[in-house]
């Protein structure tokens, strides 16, 4: 699956909204079902709670994605730097601007070259 630039900006802007991190399983005082907390956003009990979880897993995703989504970001607009293309008169160039515009043209090239 390929995540196209808008998706990536919507992604970038959803983090960049979130509660500050780190966030940090902890476990409610009555119930001790798991929950998500803020730990950087101090309220009158600790950090402000910002998910409540029926299972330890789900909590324990939460709470690394405030850190793990920013860092794959980053890791995906390396990477995307990083790639080389063939543009149309057969020369190699190096960008993901290149490779952004290419890309269709590309899966069909290839695409054709699977069915030869």
């Amino acid at each position: 699956m390929t995540i196209t630039q808008k998706e990536l900006v919507a992604i970038r802007e959803r983090a960049e909204r979130a509660t500050p991190g780190p966030w940090a399983l902890d476990y409610d005082d009555e119930s001790r079902r798991p929950c998500v907390e803020a730990v950087t956003v101090p309220s009158w009990g600790g950090g402000v709670i910002v998910a409540d979880c029926a299972h330890d897993v789900d909590a324990e995703f939460i709470t690394h994605a405030r850190e793990d989504i920013p860092k794959l970001l980053a890791e995906i607009e390396r990477l995307r730097r990083l790639v080389w293309v063939m543009n149309d008169e057969g020369e190699y160039r190096f960008g993901y601007t290149e490779w952004y515009d290419f890309h269709e043209g590309v899966n069909e090239r290839l695409e054709g070259m699977r069915n030869e």
